[in-house]
Parts: structure tokens; sequence; C-alpha cells
């Protein structure tokens, strides 16, 4: 790498890639395997994800921060392909710059808090078919200025968080075709925070929420969020525009709890709680004056009192953000076909 010169492609053999440099920056210490000190063009070429391997095998043998492809400079433009990224806790790949990461595994255990992909991502990101497992965050984006980011086939086990967009710019991101799937308690398959929003399409949630705390600009279609633990499907709390359309929210606990600020589609969706929890549960906050609407969406059943009875909004308690709004509701399952999944139509057959 140190030799290599702009635009050039680096291949990398089958083997563990364990050698790394400690660097010292603004008085801090880095390990850092793949150093990238140039405003350079590479990519970096494994034979898969199985067979060529970047980081070590026993990740407590870092007392610094850890880092598996990192830059000294800004604006950096990498892309990396076919390998495997182990026991990096600080940032699989960090960069600020732009970023093309296809075929790739990242994975530690949960107890070393690690980060996937992450950075500021001023020239955009893209991010294809790779497999996330056991980290704090899979995809992690923070100010990018607003340029362009697709994660897209790609694979989040047992992460605390899929997908983390935070800042206004982070407002285009798109997560498509996606699977996640949560052991960790309270965990997120998606999380946007302080006006991140974008696209969230076609994906697939078990196990983990989708989460909205000051999002931005957010549309959320044909996806499955199901819970069995007892949890929510989704928490939203907007102040932004928010159109979801033609997804399944099914959880055994309380299915949505919510705090919208902003008008707002929510249509065409199934609303379904397997146990006893809320259908929807709106939070404490001040009465902005607009009604959260959720009419037009199936709810398992037509009986409008039981509806009434699983909602606790303004009319249970006159402190919580939004009355809730749910007539007319669709008396028959709607069409929601999940591209990425098989077998949902069985589940209201």
């Amino acid at each position: 790498m140190d030799a290599a010169s702009d635009g050039d492609v680096i291949a990398i053999g089958p083997g563990r890639y364990d050698e790394y440099q400690t660097v010292e920056i603004n008085n801090s210490l880095f390990d850092i395997y793949v150093f990238v000190q140039a405003d350079v063009e590479l990519s970096f070429v494994g034979t898969s994800p199985t067979q060529t391997i970047i980081g070590p095998e026993d990740p407590t043998i870092h007392d610094n921060l850890i880092f598996g492809f990192t830059s000294g400079v800004a604006g950096l433009r990498i892309s990396v392909e076919n390998l495997g990224v182990e026991n990096i806790r600080d940032g699989g790949v960090s960069i600020w710059g732009s970023v093309d990461v296809q075929n790739c595994r990242f994975s530690a255990p949960p107890t070393l808090n690690a980060t996937g992909v992450t950075g500021r991502f001023t020239g955009g990101a893209r991010v294809v078919n790779c497999i996330f497992e056991g980290l704090r965050y899979g995809f992690s984006t923070v100010g990018a200025d607003g340029a362009e980011i697709v994660i897209e086939d790609c694979e989040f086990l047992n992460c605390r968080t899929g997908v983390y967009g935070y800042t206004s710019g982070s407002r285009n991101v798109t997560a498509q075709r996606c699977v996640f799937t949560g052991q960790v308690p309270s965990s997120a398959g998606v999380a946007f925070l302080i006006q991140a929003g974008g696209t969230i399409a076609d994906c697939t949630f078990t196990n983990c929420s989708i989460s909205l705390t000051g999002s931005g600009p957010l549309t959320v279609a044909d996806c499955s969020i199901i819970r069995g633990d007892g949890r929510p499907a989704a928490l939203i709390g907007t102040g932004s525009p928010l159109v979801m359309e033609r997804n399944i929210f099914q959880s055994n606990g309380t299915v949505m709890l919510i705090w919208i600020y902003s008008t707002h589609t929510i249509r065409d969706n199934h609303i379904l709680r397997t146990g006893d929890g809320y259908w929807i549960e709106s939070r404490n906050g001040s009465d902005t004056g607009l009604p959260a609407d959720f009419s037009h969406n199936y709810w398992g059943t037509t009986d409008l009192e039981a509806i009434a009875a699983g909602i606790w909004d303004c009319q249970d308690n006159a402190q919580v953000v939004n009355c809730v709004t749910f007539e007319p509701v669709a008396d028959a399952p709607v069409a929601v076909e999940p591209h990425s999944l098989t077998g949902v139509k069985e589940l209201f057959r």
C-alpha cells in the first residue's frame, strides 16, 4: 500500500493480516492495520470474506483505539471488496471521504462494542452484499453533508444498531433489501437521529426496531418488522415529514411508541399485536395540536372499541403528545409483499 499510486488496485491473497502500526494523532495513540496517508483513490480486493481476513484473532492485545482501514487525511476515496474484517473495535473501515464496500464481512464479539463501516462520507458511500455481525454499529454515518449513501442487500446479525444515521448531513441514506436480526436487548435495525433520514425499503427486521428520534424526512415502505421479545417494533419521534406505507409492524409487546410533531402519511400498513401491549402508545410531552393519523391501516380486527382500548393517547393522559385517529380501518389485510421476504402472505391466510 505504501508503494501504491492513485488509482491502483491492491490484491490481497488468502490469510490473516494481523500486523498493525501504532500512530500518534493529536496526542492520542491508534493501532491501525491499513493506514492510508495520502489523498488517493485505492481499491483493496481480497479473495473472499472467509479467506482474506484483516484484524487480530485476539482483540484484547490492544490498549489503544483500533482501526482497520483508515486515513490521516480527509477526502480519501477507497473501495474494499471480498474480504473479512474481524475484531476491530473502533472502525473496520473508517473514512472521511467516499467509500465503496462490496461482499465483505465485519464481525466481532458483542462485548467488544465494535463498529463495521463508519465515517463522515462527504463523497458518498455504497455498501453492497455485506454481513455485519456482533457489532455495536454495523454501518454508521455522521455528517455526510447530504451526499448519497446506499446500503443494499446486506445482513445485520446481532448488532446493537444495524444502520445508524446522525445529524442533518446524513439525510440522504437509503437502506434497501437488507435483513436485520437482533439478539441484543433494545437493539435497533435502523436508527435515525437529529434530522438524519432517507428511505428504508424492502427490509426485514426480526427482534429489532426502527427507531426515529428527531429524524429528518423519511420514507419506510414494504418492510416487515416483527418482534417476539416484548419490545416495540417502531419508535417514532419526529417533527419532519414521514411516510410509512405497506409495512408489517408486529410485536407481542406494545407495537409502536410515538411522539409525532409533523404531518405524515401512515397508511396501508399492518399494525398487529400478539400479546397484551398497546397497538400504539403515545409518549408524554407537550400537545402540538396535530393528531396522529393512523387511518386506513389493518389492525387484525375491525372492532373499533377494541382498537380504541388498545391505543394509549391524549384521551388516556392529557400530558401525552398525540391524539391518535384510526378510522376508517382496513377491513382486510392490505397488499403487503416485501420483495425480500418469503412466505409473508402466509401470515395472513
